[in-house]
């Protein structure tokens, strides 16, 4: 019954109807909320003096059609968007474009917080259960 009372938003490129929790759109995979708003929680400050370090194991990996590849995991330093990461697998690089935690979209995430990080130039089979990112 309450279930007819949930409040929908609708993506302002596709029109399609979503969970008001939810970020992106389930049909075309557009951010749903305004920059403004997006910053829900004070922006950790970030060490510089983290490079080289490991930012987090990939525990897993989806792609997001038109927006690119989200890997997830937990960080083990604070992890910033535009900071770039080195999947020590592969050699391969990639810059994060977005983060998010727990359906929010942040600036940064602290140390020891499951997130996902948006890569737009990586595809799903650059990465594997297990790899390791590392802060560049």
């Amino acid at each position: 019954m309450f279930g007819l009372f949930k409040k929908k938003v609708d993506c302002k490129s596709c029109g399609t109807g979503n969970e008001a929790s939810a970020s992106f759109c389930k049909k075309c995979g557009a951010p749903l909320i305004d920059k403004q708003v997006q910053h829900t929680s004070p922006t950790p400050s970030v060490d510089n003096t983290i490079k080289n370090s490991r930012a987090m194991i990939v525990k897993d990996i989806f792609s997001i059609a038109g927006r690119g590849t989200v890997v997830t995991g937990f960080s083990e330093n604070t992890l910033s968007i535009n900071m770039t990461f080195l999947n020590k697998r592969t050699q391969k690089q990639y810059k994060a474009k977005a983060i998010e935690v727990f359906r929010k979209i942040v600036q940064a995430v602290e140390k020891g917080k499951a997130c996902g990080l948006l890569f737009e130039e990586a595809t799903r089979a650059d990465f594997e259960e297990g790899d390791e990112l590392i802060i560049m």
